[in-house]
């Protein structure tokens, strides 16, 4: 694993704006978190894992919809 640590770091492994990570943390299950002292933390690996679960379901879903 390889720890993320600041919305910067974040957002530069990501390769989104800070305003559209925090958008995907709030409604799609974007895996970090915000730490008491205010610090965003995440993982890379979560991430990578995150990022194809949603193509996989994308896939699922396009797949889905062209047999129907």
């Amino acid at each position: 694993m390889s720890k993320l640590s600041g919305m910067n770091q974040i957002t530069a492994y990501y390769g989104f704006s800070e305003p559209i990570v925090l958008t995907l943390i709030r409604t799609k299950g974007f895996p970090a978190v915000k730490l008491s002292g205010g610090m965003w933390q995440s993982d890379t690996v979560l991430i990578d894992k995150w990022r194809r679960q949603k193509i996989l379901n994308e896939l699922q879903e396009n797949k889905e919809e062209s047999h129907v």
